[in-house]
This record gives C-alpha cells, sequence and structure tokens, in this order.
C-alpha cells in the first residue's frame, strides 16, 4: 500500500528513491482518480437505469387504461344504441329493424379486429344522413333489407385511394469542395496542425573547408472545433399528428448541413489562401483570359514545388470557358491538344491533368488553384439533436428542437502559399504586358 512521505524523509532519500518515489505517487494518484471517476460513472448508469425503468413502466400503465377506456367508451355506445333502437328510436335511413343486431355485430366485430391489430380508433356514431352528405351509409342495408356495411365503404373510397407520393422540396446547391481536402475524424476540441520552416544551406565543400549549416524550427497552428448549428420548433398537435412531416423537415436541415459545412471550409480557404503573384516571364499577353489566368497559376505552384489537384471556378465561369471562341477563326476552345482540354474537365499542363472543377459557392469572378489535400478539415462523426423546452415553449404547446455539427479546419501554415486564391480581374491585369 502507498504511503506518503514527509518532506523531511524526500531529502533524506537519494535522487533514485525519490524518483522511484515519485513514480509511485503518480501511479497511486491516477489509481486513485480513476476508481472515483468509475464510482461516479457507476452511479449515474444505475440512477439512469432506475428513471429510464420508471418512465416506461408509467407510460405503459397510462397506455393501457386509455386503451381500456375507449374500449369501454365504445362497448357503451354500442349497447346505448342496441338500446334506443330497440326501444322504437328512429333508425338511419334505410336500416330496417330485422337488420339491427346483424349491423350491430357489424359494428362490434369492425372495433374488435381494430383492438387486436393494436390500432385504436375513434368511437364509431350512428347518425341519419340525406342526400350527398351521407357518403353511402344510406346504401346498407339495400331495398331488400340486406347487405353488409362494407357496402357503406363504396361511395368513400375515394379517401382511402388518394396517393402521396412523396415530400417535394426545392434542391439545395452544394459544394463538393470536400472531395478534395483531407477529411479527419474529429476526436479531440483542437485540430492542430505543426509545420515546419527551414534553413538549408548544402553545397560541394573542400576539405578542411568549414561546412555550411542548416536549422529548421517549428511552430503549431490550432484551430478550435465550432458548432453549426440551427434551431426549429415544433408544435405538440404536429408532432402528434403529422410526425412525417416533422422528420421531413429535420432531414431538410441535414441536408442543408452539407451546404453549410463546405461553405465554411471555402471561407477558410478563401482567408489563408495566397494571392496569385506573377513574375515578369509571366506577364505577356495584351489580352488575357480565364485560361491564360489558370495555366499561369498552375506554373506559379509548379514552380514552387506544389503539385495542385483541382482549379475550382464559380458555375458561370465554367460555362464562359465552355464557350469561349477564338479571335482568329471563330472556334471553341474546349481542345487545343495541349494547355487546354475542357471537354473531359481537365486542364492539361506537360504530364499533369488537374480537375476543373464548378463550385456552386464561389463568387462569378473567383478561383482557387492548389493542393487542397493540405486543408485538413475535421469532422465530428456525430449530428447532436436536442429536443428541449425554452421559454414559454410548454405554455404555448411548442417544443425546440436543436441540431448542430461540429467542425474544425485548418490550413498548416507552411502549405498556405500552395493555394492560390484571387478574382480573374486582377489576375488578367497582372498578366498584362506593360
Amino acid at each position: 500500500m502507498f504511503k506518503y512521505k514527509t518532506d523531511a524523509e524526500l531529502e533524506a532519500m537519494s535522487a533514485e528513491a525519490r524518483d522511484a518515489y515519485a513514480k509511485e505517487k503518480r501511479d497511486h494518484e491516477a489509481n486513485e482518480n480513476k476508481k472515483a471517476i468509475d464510482e461516479a460513472v457507476k452511479a449515474a448508469k444505475e440512477e439512469a437505469l432506475k428513471t429510464a425503468k420508471e418512465e416506461a413502466e408509467k407510460a405503459i400503465k397510462e397506455a393501457a387504461e386509455a386503451s381500456k377506456k375507449q374500449i369501454d367508451d365504445l362497448t357503451a355506445i354500442v349497447e346505448k344504441q342496441g338500446e334506443e333502437i330497440a326501444k322504437g328510436a328512429k333508425t338511419p335511413q334505410g336500416i330496417s329493424s330485422a337488420n339491427i343486431e346483424s349491423f350491430k355485430q357489424q359494428i362490434k366485430e369492425i372495433h374488435e379486429k381494430t383492438s387486436k391489430s393494436g390500432v385504436i380508433g375513434e368511437p364509431i356514431r350512428l347518425k341519419s344522413f340525406t342526400g350527398d352528405d351521407a357518403m353511402g351509409v344510406e346504401n346498407f342495408p339495400n331495398a331488400a333489407g340486406s347487405g353488409s356495411i362494407t357496402g357503406a365503404l363504396a361511395s368513400i373510397t375515394q379517401y382511402f385511394a388518394q396517393l402521396i407520393p412523396g415530400i417535394f422540396k426545392k434542391p439545395i446547391p452544394t459544394s463538393n469542395i470536400l472531395d478534395y481536402c483531407r477529411i479527419e475524424p474529429l476526436n479531440g476540441e483542437q485540430l492542430v496542425t505543426i509545420s515546419e520552416t527551414r534553413t538549408v544551406n548544402m553545397s560541394v565543400t573542400a576539405e578542411g573547408v568549414e561546412k555550411p549549416v542548416s536549422k529548421a524550427s517549428w511552430s503549431a497552428s490550432t484551430e478550435t472545433a465550432k458548432p453549426v448549428p440551427t434551431l426549429f420548433k415544433t408544435t405538440s398537435q404536429m408532432r402528434k399528428f403529422f410526425p412525417t412531416f416533422v422528420t421531413s423537415f429535420y432531414n431538410t436541415l441535414l441536408s442543408f448541413l452539407d451546404k453549410v459545412i463546405p461553405e465554411v471550409v471555402i471561407t477558410k480557404i478563401n482567408a489563408s489562401g495566397t494571392a496569385f503573384t506573377p513574375v515578369t516571364a509571366q506577364a505577356i499577353y495584351s489580352d488575357p483570359n480565364e485560361y491564360d489566368v489558370i495555366v499561369q497559376a498552375i506554373a506559379s505552384l509548379l514552380k514552387l514545388g506544389y503539385v495542385p489537384n483541382v482549379v475550382k471556378v464559380s458555375i458561370f465561369t465554367y460555362s464562359k470557358l465552355k464557350t469561349l471562341r477564338g479571335t482568329t477563326n471563330d472556334a471553341y476552345l474546349l481542345q487545343n491538344y495541349g494547355s487546354v482540354n475542357i471537354v473531359d474537365g481537365t486542364i492539361s499542363f506537360g504530364k499533369l491533368k488537374i480537375t476543373l472543377d464548378t463550385d456552386p459557392s464561389f463568387a462569378d469572378d473567383d478561383f482557387v488553384v492548389g493542393d487542397l489535400s493540405s486543408v485538413i478539415v475535421g469532422l465530428d462523426d456525430n449530428i447532436e439533436y436536442v429536443e428541449a423546452y425554452e421559454g414559454n415553449d410548454l405554455k404555448n404547446n411548442k417544443k425546440s428542437h436543436l441540431l448542430e455539427k461540429y467542425v474544425a479546419v485548418n490550413i498548416p501554415t507552411a502549405t498556405r502559399t500552395g493555394i492560390i486564391k484571387d478574382t480573374f480581374t486582377n489576375c488578367k491585369t497582372l498578366l498584362t504586358a506593360a
């Protein structure tokens, strides 16, 4: 058993003994902390199970009592109606006294079948109707005094034959920029990347001469995970009678996460990307177009050692590229067997074929060229969903629903020069010969 030592005892110990004592102390305290945590978790689980069991038993009891009451109420109604009919009360139009008992029995059988299936319907009430208001009830029994209650359904089948093939929704334009980024599970609150800065001196040096020195330093870039939330409210009536629509809207919000999260990534890229800075050798055009900008941006990155994996442009810029024509023969520039080739959705540069992709979240003049695999996106595997009463929700028969997903985006400092983010207008100016 571990025993704490006094300061005097520690001073009398050797350095090795103190180190051993320190390790034993850490192990002891870690073990004690673990025991305390385990006991707290165990107690919490037992309390949660107890509460859940009590609530389940209460719900089952209430449901059973409600079902019994509905059955008793229906039985009383049917018996009362039979008594009134037997006393000579006015019968529903078209029902002869000879078929009263048969009619009562069919009503009872229908309800018994419904009850056995686990669905308790509203009590069936007999009412005398005339004309079109009768919904076919006057057809039972028929004029000859025979027939079945099934015949009454003939005039109201339109209510059962309605076809609702689904809930239709306006499409949600979403960016696929995550396809080019590096996705990591968000297992911690912070997403950290380490960037290396180096100074390298390396050259052929004669024997006996002082050698060149290289050095490096490292720095961390930290991004804290943040939620992408939304809140919606429902009434108790909506949840009870129209749960399909509540579920449909929940799924709609999930779809909007697929729109909003890529936009968070794009915002980070826009803030961290590097503006296009051409060298003098690139400013050679009299009237540069979008193709010229893209190819020169790729050239700048390759010169720095980066290999871009995508060129992202707006949908309207892409449509312009698809229809851009030459100035001499008025032919489309979709393909010139070399530098330009977007027939297959790529820009060719030497042996490289770089994907040219549209993005509905981009402004019309914006573009991004780079290796987006250096963009690290931490995504929470879970979607947080909470239902609670907020403010006056309970008084107003409402409930609040919170839906959120955590995300963190980190672009290492060392690789930000490998992502060019700029506008075509600005780059055309930079590429125009003086």
